[in-house]
């Protein structure tokens, strides 16, 4: 009888594979805190990081330009800026009628 008792004891096991997946997530969870908190993760995605900096100066310059640049060195008074002429070429990147509307 005593054997039947301990298989019955062993042979129950309703509930531990969410205890172990309870389990699994906090270790989880414990090493993305400790990824994150880390300084070199902070550097690297922090508010001066330059990877996000350089981001965001590309995004910046493309809003603003309709183009792909990431500086924006244009003097906003000549005839040269990036929005209307093409960088390397000598014509303007919005179109007009060849003739002249009546």
């Amino acid at each position: 009888m005593g054997t039947k008792k301990i298989n019955f004891l062993v042979g129950n096991e309703s509930g531990q594979s969410m205890v172990e997946y309870i389990m699994l997530l906090g270790v989880v969870m414990i090493l993305t805190f400790s990824v994150i908190q880390s300084k070199r993760f902070k550097d690297f995605f922090g508010n001066q990081s330059p990877a996000l900096n350089a981001l965001r100066n590309r995004m910046i310059y493309s809003y603003r330009h309709g183009t792909f640049g990431s500086e924006d060195n244009t003097d906003y008074t000549s005839t040269t800026h990036d929005t209307y002429k093409v960088p390397g070429e000598n014509n303007s990147r919005f179109f007009s009628p060849l003739d002249t509307y009546p």
